[in-house]
């Protein structure tokens, strides 16, 4: 049994490194990034939508048969449009990979459908309840381990007969928890570090828009302290100009009173004002 899982998880990380590639240039995409920065429109989610969807059918077909059934990553691509890109995607992308899955037939086709979408649902559902922040590596593995899990419970609470839902059970549970948890881990860092990036940049934006402010206020401040100071200068050369003027003024009085003509004029003005 182990050794039938160790067979297994071998080819099902060489499609998740597939998925991985495809999933870091899908997180450099621009409606990745509108939708990770809350700036959510039908066409940025609908492009999602088909892109996450696109990676469930991916997992599906990359899937190895064991038993009638399909050991896959399938549940992988809801699961991080749910997780990363909230409800709408998530549930979108649940859909297309559901429906798709059902559509192959099997006697586990009902229940890999509906955990399909329930991945879709539920990593929605965590990103409301966290409030459109991304939960982190290690809470978004475990929740992809712990939905696999569950994706193991539906598949023995409905497939029938339980006898080979078991035997299929046993023999992929191991492996594909570990495949999409590994899926998982990876995309996590990659969105984790686009998060980090996309916060270093607000941050830089942030000092920077500081910095020009606080260098037009010195600025607008050297400009005051210069129109003041011209101001002072202004009031100072006037001044100066009529200090000036009066001693021109005084210097020309002083020139026409030590003449001798005004001196004859004063003496004569003084002696018609004594014979009066």
């Amino acid at each position: 049994m182990i050794e039938d899982a160790v067979a297994l998880v071998v080819p099902l990380l060489k499609n998740i490194c597939v998925i991985v590639v495809i999933a870091y240039l899908i997180t450099r995409t621009k409606p990745f990034t509108e939708v990770l920065e809350k700036k959510f429109t039908w066409k940025n989610q609908a492009i999602l939508i088909a892109i996450f969807g696109c990676f469930s059918i991916f997992g599906t077909y990359s899937g190895i048969e064991i038993f009638g059934a399909i050991a896959n990553v399938r549940d992988l691509g809801p699961m991080i449009g749910g997780l990363a890109c909230g409800p709408f995607v998530g549930i979108g992308a649940g859909i297309i990979g559901a429906l798709h899955r059902i559509s192959l037939g099997g006697f586990t086709g009902v229940p890999c459908s509906i955990a399909t979408l329930c991945a879709g649902i539920i990593g929605g559902a965590i990103y409301k309840l966290n409030k459109g922040k991304f939960v982190g590596i290690l809470y978004a593995v475990l929740f992809s381990a712990l939905m696999e899990l569950l994706h193991m419970g539906i598949t023995l609470l409905i497939s029938t007969p339980f006898s080979a839902a078991l035997t299929v059970v046993e023999s992929v549970v191991v492996p594909m928890v570990f495949a999409n948890a590994s899926g998982m881990f990876i995309f996590a860092i990659f969105v984790s570090n686009l998060i980090k990036e996309r916060k270093t940049r607000e941050e830089r934006d942030k000092y920077q828009k500081e910095l020009i402010e606080k260098e037009i206020r010195i600025r607008e401040l050297e400009i005051d302290k210069l129109k003041k100071y011209s101001k002072e200068l202004e009031i100072k050369v006037k001044t100066l100009e009529i200090k000036i003027d009066e001693k021109r003024a005084k210097k020309a009085v002083s020139e026409i009173t030590n003449t001798d003509y005004f001196k004859w004029l004063k003496k004569e003005a003084e002696d018609i004002r004594k014979s009066r």
